[in-house]
């Protein structure tokens, strides 16, 4: 299980043409702007919000991923037991 959300393909539509601009989490988390491959446009991202909320999902997902190893590791064990 992945512990961060960087590589999740992300898009937002062009505000110029309407066209997708399909990227990463990650790289609309670190870009300050982008551009649109149809028509040229560069967008402005303000993206300290996204930012915020992406770092807290990450740490999310990190302790949900400690549960599920440690449950994996409890049925291990009880598995074990039972044989």
């Amino acid at each position: 299980m992945s512990n961060t959300l960087s590589s999740a393909p992300m898009s937002i539509p062009c505000p110029s043409c309407g066209r997708e601009i399909k990227k990463t989490v990650g790289y609309f988390k670190l870009h300050s702007d982008v551009g649109c491959t149809s028509c040229g446009a560069r967008i402005a991202l303000d993206n300290s919000e996204f930012r915020r909320n992406v770092n807290r999902a990450d740490r999310e997902l990190s302790k949900l991923n400690r549960e599920v190893d440690k449950f994996n590791r409890e049925m291990r064990r009880l598995a074990r037991k039972f044989r």
